[in-house]
């Protein structure tokens, strides 16, 4: 069952009706490309473990370096980013989705590991937020948080050069999180699919503030680190009339419509209930309030 949804509104379209609609679309979508590397430990950051001794001077200094220039905020508009006290080759991104976007509000929680070959080997990076593996929240943006890109060396393309760095991976995904994100798929036909667009941005829209917001906020489920939920639960006390209002917006217009996530056209085809999202999000608002002052807090005595 999907996080955060009722029983009673896990509705299942009859197949005739979905039919119906494939019909009026033009027909199914193609088939997706999958990308050029499959198993996790060719890719995710955390399926493989490199000893502390592998890694050379230069390395730590070039990551450092990295880090040193990111670190401003200025250098990272939208985004937070987080090192690890105890891995200097490990880094979290909290990358928020910016209005007139389908992932307006979101926080979306990346993983980067610098291998020991940096920077001559990108590095490597995971989606986290993925609704448990569920949700597909970009064509570059796997089910199971493989990052499709090819400065990752995980798509065909521009590849990584050893003069990129940890702010041209971070402005990359960053650059994914745009206004139609089924634009960035390759290898769709855009004039013949653009019935698809709205569909998937709609899709992306109810998700992001279901999964990226409602269940990143909420301290009994969250999947974030504490020091990353209290500092999305800054930005969302600051913005809530903004998802109040998002939510009321979407809820006139999409709420009762089935979801058509056209990456799986025939499964999850609930309706869309954005007004049990702005429920959600009403009622995170006191947990959130005391979350923002604890990372105030920390950034007080870090001072």
């Amino acid at each position: 069952m999907a996080e955060g949804m009722d029983d009673e509104n896990l509705i299942q379209f009859p197949l005739e009706a979905l039919q119906q609609m494939f019909e009026q679309l033009g027909g199914l979508p193609p088939v997706a490309p999958i990308p050029i590397v499959q198993r996790p430990d060719e890719w995710h950051p955390d399926r493989i473990q490199f000893s502390i001794s592998s890694y050379g001077p230069s390395c730590v200094a070039r990551i450092l370096s990295d880090l040193r220039n990111l670190m401003p905020e200025e250098r990272r508009p939208g985004a937070d980013v987080f090192p690890n006290e105890n891995d200097t080759s490990r880094i979290d991104y909290l990358i928020r989705g910016q209005p007139d976007t389908p992932y307006e509000g979101g926080f979306f929680h990346f993983a980067v590991r610098a291998p020991p070959e940096y920077p001559e080997k990108p590095p490597r990076v995971a989606l986290i937020t993925t609704g448990r593996g569920t949700v597909r929240f970009n064509p570059n943006f796997y089910e199971n948080g493989c990052v499709c890109l090819s400065i990752l060396g995980t798509w065909l393309g521009n590849a990584w050069e050893p003069t990129h760095t940890l702010a041209n991976v971070l402005h990359s995904l960053q650059a994914r999180f745009n206004e139609m994100p089924w634009d960035n798929e390759p290898e769709f036909d855009q004039n013949q699919l653009r019935e698809w667009k709205q569909l998937y941005s709609d899709f992306l829209s109810h998700e992001t503030l279901r999964v990226a917001v409602c269940d990143q906020l909420d301290p009994m489920r969250s999947p974030l680190p504490d020091e990353m939920r209290r500092r999305a639960a800054k930005h969302f006390v600051r913005d809530f009339e903004r998802y109040v209002a998002r939510c009321n917006e979407l809820r006139h217009r999409l709420d009762g419509k089935p979801m058509m996530n056209p990456y799986q056209p025939w499964v999850r085809n609930r309706p869309f209930n954005f007004e049990q999202i702005g429920q959600r999000i009403r009622s995170l608002l006191d947990s959130a309030r005391r979350d923002a002052e604890a990372d105030a807090a920390a950034e007080a005595a870090d001072d």
